[in-house]
Order: C-alpha cells, then structure tokens, then sequence
C-alpha cells in the first residue's frame, strides 16, 4: 500500500529549490532523527501552495496531499496510544484529550519547538505578510511531515517520531486545558473503592513569585502515588492526580 502511495509524490522536488536548501534538508532530519530514504517526500511535506506559484509545478505537489495522510496517520497513532495508556478511561473523554494533542494550537507549539517554519517552502509575498509565524501553516507543514515519514518509513518510523515529538509531553498538552477534572474522577474511585481520601503535599517552589512552578506528591495511604509539576498548585494537582489514577488501573490489572 505504501509503495502505491509512493507512486503519487514523485517529481522533480530537488529542482528549482534555493540556494543552500540541501543543507537545511541536512540539518531537519538531524533535529527530527530521521534520514529520508527519498528527499523528495521530505521537500513536498515542506513546500507551501504559495511556493509553486513561482515554479511551473502542479499544486498537487504541495504539502497539501501529505498533510491529508499525515492527520490519519496521527490520529490512528494518538487513538491507540491513548486507548492503551487509558484503560479506565471512557470514550469521550478519550477523543476530548485526542483533539488537544491534535490540534492547530498543540500541534504548531511542536512545530516551533523544531523551528519547523524556518524550513517550509513559500513565496516571498506569503513571507512578508508573516506566513513563517501562522499556527496553520506550522501545524500543516507538521502534519505533512508526519505523512512523509509515514511513506518513507513506514507506521513505525512515523510512530517513533509522534512519541518522541507529540506524544512525549503530552499530558502538558491534556492538563493545561484542565478539560479533565482528574481530582475529581481520583476521589470518585477511592470512594467507590473505600480507599481513604487523598493528600496534596508540596515539596518544592521554585522561581520567583510571578513565575513560581510547583512541585506536588499525591499521598493515599500514606505511600506517595504520584508527582506533578506545574505553574499553578492547581495543575500541579491535576498532574499528580492523573498519575495516580494510572498507578491505580496499573496496579487493579495486577491483582
């Protein structure tokens, strides 16, 4: 299947590029750990619609094509992360905290912790009017890079970059929304359980008093069942209260 894709992302992408571009092809896959097999596919994922205004290319051979693929190859990977790492958790509430780590917003944070806009492909025009700053172009030329390595690598290359670069950090991502009260669904289960109620302690402040960031340790029964760091106590709870509930759905499939 994927050889048939192959077929259709063809062209002379090497041709008509800009001065120097091979090297920041280099320096992308480097920051990216991942070495194209056929940089073609890497240039199509990176060159914007308003790029081949100024080329005699089809516009089929923007990143647009790519980008399509790469938003289901992502959403698959992101459901069975989620489905796995969840267990206890309910369908709705899946497919909310898919959405956030999906989204424009999550999506062009990744692409510019990357600097991924530095090397998208777009007419001058579209530069000058800030095309390099724009959450959409960001977020699609990411997930048109995502759809590119799906093609030259496969699932599992793809699947490796979406760990390491979306999936790693991302209850960041689920928790900053605070769409999930997981304090609240934490002590719905110690009650349904009979378990005592839980305790936040904070252990650490650091940073000065506008820009502190806390340290938490989730205590039941007295044993420490989760850590959680963040801006606020309050997130900083919500942390440690998800990590608790997967410590406890970790330990209920031991028993």
């Amino acid at each position: 299947m994927i050889e048939l894709i192959r077929k259709f992302f063809t062209s002379k992408e090497l041709e008509n590029l800009p001065t120097n571009y091979d090297k920041k092809l280099e320096k992308i896959q480097k920051e990216i750990g991942y070495k194209f097999k056929d940089k073609n596919l890497l240039v199509t994922s990176l060159k914007h619609g308003s790029f081949l205004q100024t080329s005699s290319e089809e516009k089929t051979f923007s990143y647009e094509r790519l980008e399509f693929l790469g938003d289901a190859v992502l959403e698959l990977i992101v459901s069975d992360f989620l489905y796995t790492n969840y267990p206890e958790t309910l369908e709705g509430e899946l497919t909310k905290m898919r959405s956030q780590i999906v989204s424009r917003k999550s999506l062009a944070k990744r692409g510019k912790e990357i600097d991924l806009a530095n090397y998208v492909l777009m007419s001058e025009n579209e530069e000058a009017t800030g095309g390099r700053k724009r959450n959409s172009i960001v977020s699609n030329a990411y997930e048109a890079l995502i759809g590119a390595i799906y093609i030259d690598g496969g699932k599992s290359k793809a699947e490796k970059f979406i760990l390491r670069f979306v999936l790693e950090n991302h209850k960041d991502t689920i928790l900053d929304k605070s769409s999930i009260n997981y304090k609240g669904k934490l002590l719905e289960y110690l009650q349904l359980n009979k378990i005592c109620e839980p305790q936040y302690v904070v252990v650490q402040e650091e940073g000065p008093e506008h820009d502190k960031v806390f340290t938490l340790e989730l205590i039941i029964d007295e044993k420490i069942y989760g850590i959680g760091t963040g801006r606020t106590k309050k997130i900083a709870e919500q942390k440690a209260a998800c990590a608790g509930l997967e410590k406890l759905a970790l330990e209920k499939t031991q028993n």
